[in-house]
């Protein structure tokens, strides 16, 4: 959809509303964050059928405390309850839409007002690109985690404006071809998935290929592991910034350049339901600024917890750590725990010659793995009792764990790389 010249104003708007605050004071944060909830809570109780419904008194919303009147909001609720959740002045003639890939079994439909859209999809987006350059003077190579239709994969786009140039390419394009772009192309940004930029250094590596260098390598959808970060640092001699996002809200937070996620306090209230100030909790996330659909503390399926003391990077904003990954994947051990699968991670990536793997747990609880090995100094043998043997270290059991290793381990219908599959 073309974008106005109405459309581009607003868009340079608000890039510039959120230049001017990202370095406010932790009181003005708070205060911004204190109005706008009260703006938004009042507007969702006035306007949506749905919030309407719950009898909340105007007046009884004073400040962000005011969120524990409303329910969390599941994906399973904005299934079912579709357009009584949006404004219907706003939704009936909104051409702004966003459909997630339903990676999760839940695939949702979200909808927003025009400034809303040109705020999170444009005006953050471009706030984030900035952190590699102004985006006008950048070649962008940016993977798509979409499928394509009727099993055809999309081939890839190409956009030039002025020395601006981006070729947009589905993840599931076979792996010489995106090499061949790669190569082609010789991008200073790179937007992808940690498991589809990895796979791309992996068959270079395999084959001995000159990587260009990238300075920025943008990687989202995914949690982003040690290993896979230092190899594709390493890879393309650039800096990793991982960003955290969904398409409910667009951009919520990136990564600084001390390792922190900062939330873009400008559009959402994110707050985590952790038991104690040690483990990561569900997160809930609120729109400030979506008119159309106001998703008030939406459960978005991920583990994390929120931090809001001062950074080295200067920033006095919201930020997510000790981020632990979607509820679903999360693992349940015959012991009773529950864990996330992603504690194991630096104890099986530490074995040499491991391209990717996944775990695999059926409804008893059992639990085997999927492992695509390489050519290492240790045989398939010895890497595979390494990575039994590293996990029931990092577990303190000796779980039972059958190892097998395969050709391939496809991509999920959503473009992504699930670390864990779950079987009836």
């Amino acid at each position: 959809m073309g974008r106005s010249a109405t459309d581009l104003l607003d868009i340079g708007l608000g890039l510039a509303r959120v230049y001017r605050s990202e370095y406010w004071s932790k009181d003005r944060i708070i205060e911004y964050q204190e109005r706008a909830t009260v703006q938004q809570l009042r507007y969702a109780v006035t306007h949506i059928p749905y919030y309407k419904d719950l009898e909340i008194s105007v007046d009884s919303i004073v400040d962000t405390d005011s969120l524990q009147l409303f329910p969390k909001l599941t994906k399973r609720i904005v299934q079912e309850q579709g357009e009584r959740l949006c404004n219907p002045a706003i939704v009936e003639n909104s051409p702004f839409k966003s459909r997630t890939s339903g990676s999760s079994g839940e695939p949702t439909i979200t909808w927003f007002d025009r400034k809303s859209w040109n705020f999170c999809k444009y005006a953050l987006k471009v706030r984030r690109t900035m952190e590699g350059g102004a985006p006008w003077r950048q070649r962008q190579l940016l993977f798509d985690e979409s499928a394509g239709v009727d099993g055809q994969v999309n081939p890839p786009t190409r956009n030039r404006f002025g020395p601006f140039q981006q070729i947009r390419l589905s993840v599931f394009t076979p792996i010489e071809e995106q090499m061949a772009i790669l190569l082609e192309l010789k991008p200073t940004i790179i937007y992808g998935t940690p498991s589809g930029v990895k796979e791309l250094c992996d068959y270079a590596s395999a084959r001995k290929l000159q990587m260009p260098s990238v300075p920025t390598v943008f990687l989202s959808s995914e949690l982003i592991t040690d290993a896979v970060r230092q190899k594709i640092e390493a890879s393309f001699k650039g800096r990793v910034i991982g960003v955290y996002g969904s398409t409910e809200f667009k951009d919520l937070a990136h990564e600084c350049g001390h390792g922190r996620y900062h939330t873009y306090f400008q559009s959402a209230h994110v707050e985590s339901l952790s038991d104690n100030d040690q483990a990561p909790g569900p997160l809930l996330i609120t729109s400030l600024v979506n008119k159309a659909m106001p998703l008030i503390r939406f459960d978005i399926g991920d583990y994390a917890q929120v931090g809001d003391d001062h950074c080295a990077c200067g920033r006095n904003s919201p930020y997510l750590s000790n981020i632990a990954g979607r509820e679903i994947e999360f693992l349940q051990l015959p012991d009773g725990r529950r864990i996330s699968p992603y504690m194991l991670t630096t104890a099986v990536e530490a074995v040499p010659g491991l391209l990717k793997y996944r775990f695999i747990q059926k409804r008893d609880l059992s639990l085997h793995m999927e492992v695509v090995l390489s050519d290492s100094e240790l045989s398939s043998t010895e890497q595979i009792r390494k990575i039994r043997r590293n996990v029931q270290l990092a577990l303190h059991s000796d779980i039972d764990l059958p190892v097998h290793s395969v050709e391939n381990i496809d991509r999920s219908a959503g473009g992504k790389h699930m670390i864990v599959t779950h079987l009836p």
